[in-house]
């Protein structure tokens, strides 16, 4: 009896590690597949950091989101981002709320801190979110070159980078990563300034 609750109980922790990744690919997967597309204009990142390899480090303009006046959220806080393209093209956030939105994508993510706003200032409050898509990966020893073409051409005088990400049911998905309006593998192979 003892032993074929053990051969029972391995089963069922076998069944539960094989649930969790397939869980989280298939819910990438379906973001890719049924996700609304939106260009994330890029914004320049942080000093290099020496144990990356697999992926491009971003940050994004748009990582801030106004709130409902009276609405106070802290740090940490679980937030539902309202999602749109604003008149550039580029994607914007324009709500940041504590429940889901109704027929709107948005992104579920967490609050950074509040951004403070002067008194006299009539606008509505705003917080910084962590947007969950800041890594594109790829190839390993592509990375690194394709994070020097990123840096050179994503500063306050060159802004010609962005990234498409998927947005579905509270899901972000990166696509591709653009420089110059090219996959910036193609601009890689085109501009051999940044190859090895």
């Amino acid at each position: 009896m003892i032993r074929t609750f053990q051969i029972a109980l391995f089963g069922v922790m076998v069944l539960a590690q094989l649930a969790v990744p397939t869980w989280m690919i298939g819910g990438h997967e379906w973001s890719m597949r049924n996700g609304t597309a939106y260009k994330f204009l890029t914004a320049p990142i942080d000093p290099y950091d020496a144990f990356r390899g697999k992926y491009v480090a971003l940050a994004f303009e748009s990582n801030h989101a106004p709130v409902d006046k009276g609405v106070q959220l802290s740090a940490g806080e679980t937030v539902y981002v309202t999602v749109e393209t604003g008149p550039t093209g580029y994607a914007r956030l324009s709500n940041a709320s504590t429940f889901p939105p109704n027929g709107t994508n948005y992104i579920t993510t967490r609050v950074l801190h509040e951004i403070p706003r002067d008194a006299a200032d009539n606008a509505d409050n705003e917080v910084a979110v962590d947007l969950p898509f800041d890594r594109y990966y790829m190839d390993e020893n592509l990375a690194p070159l394709a994070e020097q073409a990123y840096r050179a051409n994503s500063t306050q005088a060159t802004r010609n980078c962005y990234a498409t990400v998927r947005v579905y049911k509270g899901k972000a998905v990166i696509e591709e990563l653009f420089i110059e309006d090219m996959p910036v593998a193609d601009f890689l192979a085109q501009h051999q300034e940044f190859g090895p």
